[in-house]
């Protein structure tokens, strides 16, 4: 179960998400399949041309909720699940 807080800073990123690439579309948020207590935002895919703006949107990420490993790492596997081997981008190294 999502509570208010994770659902306000999901709420937050998926904003500013839109904000980076209109065209993504929030999916839904599921628990992880091996921790149900990872949170997983599924979104639309991107287009190949906005993998490198991606990249550069996962540090701005990184970087506004530094400190918050769980959160981090929930918003990482949302965005790498539909990417590709070569694509995926790393929010808690």
């Amino acid at each position: 179960m999502i509570n208010f807080k994770q659902k306000e800073l999901i709420q937050n990123f998926f904003s500013e998400m839109q904000q980076q690439f209109p065209d993504t579309e929030f999916v839904s948020v599921t628990e992880g399949p091996e921790n149900p207590a990872d949170l997983w935002i599924n979104i639309t895919a991107l287009e190949d041309e906005d993998i490198v703006e991606r990249e550069e949107f996962t540090r701005e990420v990184r970087e506004e909720f530094r400190g918050n490993t769980e959160l981090l790492k929930a918003i990482e596997k949302g965005m790498n699940k539909y990417a590709g081997k070569n694509e995926y981008v790393s929010l808690t190294d």
